[in-house]
């Protein structure tokens, strides 16, 4: 999210890329928008990159700039069509969007505004490869547009509460004929906002949606997001600008509440992902997550209330362990323990109802304790304002 990286720089843009090549993550797709000082953070952006294998595209945000001409839009692309980080696929620069599907340029409808807007950039040379989120039209008129060599669904979170189907990804690869499909990965929702105050059923959602992905094996994947933190989102480190409205920003739901657990979980998927195989596992490792007050909690000074949804998520700690061997893994959270046993390979555990305290987890391998872990924040009785942002955490042993 380019719109949360004013206060950002290039060397700050190259740490956030070499974590993402630390992760295996290939390159950053850059959501743009309208504001003027956007270009520059971009520009900055790329020049951090040059020198890596990394590699960025642009994504258009139409949900903000639905209002632009065809004139106005081109330059995002042809300003770093020679850079040498730019992502060309099929010898075409790759470029998305969010949103854009009722966006028309003047013409009679999407499909021939979005096909001048391909053919403008042509004729200046600069041919694209066009994988836009409509995700809003459904994944047979997203495919069948001809405007469009590809689709990218941003349908990466159930939106009911029931677990995350593939229903929408199997319809977008049914519906290909020849095009290509990127999939989405996101860890969680989470939206506060006097505008927008919702979740979505998030859970255990990162582990669930990734094996769905490495299954499903799409052309392309997008983890969604590096930096969102208006939408808890985020994946990569808080270092960038928190969004707000009149009354709220995003920083008090995001302050103390680190995400970058799951971009190293990340790691292991992306392997798999890329390998169409799981990787062995050849260390130890404890990745967890948790949110800090019960669902039933009552905040004492929040101005929207409960977010929507609410009561879809569960009071539970998420735990995913990699074991090289047999283990023992015991969770604590007010005092109460839960003992569960994990074996050679990936584990995933619940602790369910957590309690009001700072949690803990201590794993026993061949009779002896090798990780004492104590929870990176203590999950309180009565919140100052409704936070359904998890913390992530994660050890080594």
């Amino acid at each position: 999210m380019m719109g949360n990286s004013y206060a950002m720089n290039v060397a700050s843009f190259r740490g956030d890329i070499n974590m993402a090549l630390g992760a295996g993550i290939d390159g950053f797709a850059l959501n743009v928008g309208p504001d003027a000082w956007m270009a520059d953070r971009v520009n900055q952006m790329y020049a951090a990159a040059q020198g890596t294998p990394f590699k960025l595209f642009i994504s258009l945000d139409m949900a903000v700039m639905a209002d632009q001409s065809i004139s106005g839009l081109t330059h995002w692309i042809t300003d770093f069509a020679q850079h040498p980080n730019q992502y060309f696929y099929q010898n075409k620069q790759f470029v998305s969007t969010f949103a854009g599907e009722s966006v028309t340029f003047g013409q009679g409808s999407a499909n021939a505004g979005w096909s001048n807007f391909k053919n403008t950039l042509a004729g200046m040379g600069n041919p694209i490869y066009f994988v836009p989120s409509f995700t809003a039209l459904g994944a047979s008129a997203a495919m069948g547009m001809s405007s469009n060599d590809g689709a990218f669904s941003w349908d990466a979170w159930p939106t009911s509460n029931n677990a995350m189907s593939t229903a929408s990804d199997n319809a977008y690869m049914s519906a290909r004929n020849g095009k290509t499909y990127m999939a989405g990965v996101s860890p969680w929702f989470y939206t506060h906002f006097s505008y927008k105050n919702w979740i979505y059923k998030s859970d255990d959602l990162f582990t669930t949606r990734w094996e769905q992905v490495v299954a499903m094996q799409p052309d392309f994947l997008e983890i969604i997001t590096w930096n969102d933190y208006g939408e808890s989102s985020y994946i990569g480190p808080l270092n960038a600008d928190f969004p707000y409205d009149s009354t709220l920003n995003s920083r008090q739901w995001c302050t103390g509440h680190e995400h970058t657990a799951w971009l190293e979980l990340s790691s292991y998927y992306i392997q798999a992902y890329k390998n169409a195989a799981y990787p062995a596992i050849t260390q130890n490792k404890l990745f967890w997550w948790y949110r800090t007050h019960s669902k039933d909690a009552t905040a004492t000074s929040d101005p929207y209330g409960k977010p929507t949804n609410w009561d879809s998520s569960a009071d539970n700690i998420f735990l995913t362990v990699m074991l090289t061997g047999s283990a023992t893994v015991t969770v604590t959270s007010g005092g109460s323990s839960q003992t569960f046993t994990g074996t050679a390979g990936l584990n995933k555990f619940q602790y369910k109802n957590f309690q009001t305290g700072t949690p803990s987890v201590q794993i026993d391998m061949g009779g002896r304790t090798v990780l004492n872990a104590q929870g990176p924040q203590p999950i309180v009785s009565n919140p100052t304002i409704y936070n359904w942002n998890p913390v992530a955490a994660s050890s080594s042993f």
